[in-house]
């Protein structure tokens, strides 16, 4: 079993999203929105409406993702501390694996409402950059951690 599989650290966390991260989390939000509107190109009149869905999307992808972690971290610290009885797993995991599915069909409602404003290449490009900006962003963020950690500025940190 992987060592720190229970500990709090560990539990996943929205991307992004570090205690006391509000103004990082807003920042990152703004240049979700930025990037996306630069990609899809979008009209005046199908920006206004995409926003208002996309911005409501957002919110409650936020309080999803927060209820999830909220959850894991119950889990991990209740089994580390070996202090569940199975019910009491059965609940967190079963709640975990719901607020997944009302993420999923989330997004899923999003497309189907946004859709009908989009060209063809205009949603491929939706979907595209949903699936793949927070883990591009990740994969950037790490780069340049490792560089910084190879002889860059902040190496006594």
């Amino acid at each position: 079993m992987h060592a720190g599989l229970f500990a709090q650290d560990g539990a996943p966390e929205p991307p992004f999203s570090p205690p006391g991260g509000g103004m990082r989390r807003r920042h990152l939000e703004q240049f979700r929105m930025l990037k996306l509107l630069e990609l899809l190109d979008l009209n005046e009149e199908q920006e206004m409406k995409f926003l208002v869905e996309f911005r409501a999307l957002r919110e409650k992808q936020v309080v999803l993702q927060k209820e999830r972690q909220d959850a894991v971290t119950r889990l991990a610290e209740g089994l580390r501390a070996d202090t569940l009885n199975e019910e009491q797993i059965g609940r967190l995991t079963n709640r975990i694996f719901e607020l997944r599915r009302t993420y999923a069909a989330e997004s899923e409602g999003f497309y189907e409402r946004v859709r009908p404003m989009l060209t063809a290449e205009q949603a491929g490009k939706l979907v595209v950059f949903q699936e793949r900006f927070e883990y591009e962003l990740l994969d950037q963020v790490r780069s340049f951690r490792e560089r910084r950690g190879a002889g860059g500025p902040g190496d006594g940190e």
